[in-house]
């Protein structure tokens, strides 16, 4: 999931990717703050956030991600 990556030294292990979070942490924040998927998925491309596989964010990867994080 995103905010993990897999562990260099150990495959099957993962391990924190502390910018992803970062990003997360962004997207908690504009979320709790009245933002739409797409409205925070705007504003990350306009800030050139990468995602994970260096496309565009799409509103269901916010949504995803919220959900993950238990605040939907």
């Amino acid at each position: 999931p995103y905010g993990l990556k897999p562990d260099p030294d150990n495959r099957l292990e993962s391990v924190k990717d502390y910018n992803e979070i970062a990003t997360i942490d962004t997207i908690r924040e504009r979320y709790k703050a009245g933002d739409s998927y797409r409205a925070i998925a705007r504003w990350l491309d306009g800030e050139k956030v990468p995602t994970r596989k260096g496309t565009s964010w799409h509103p269901q990867q916010i949504q995803r991600i919220l959900k993950r994080e238990g605040l939907i």
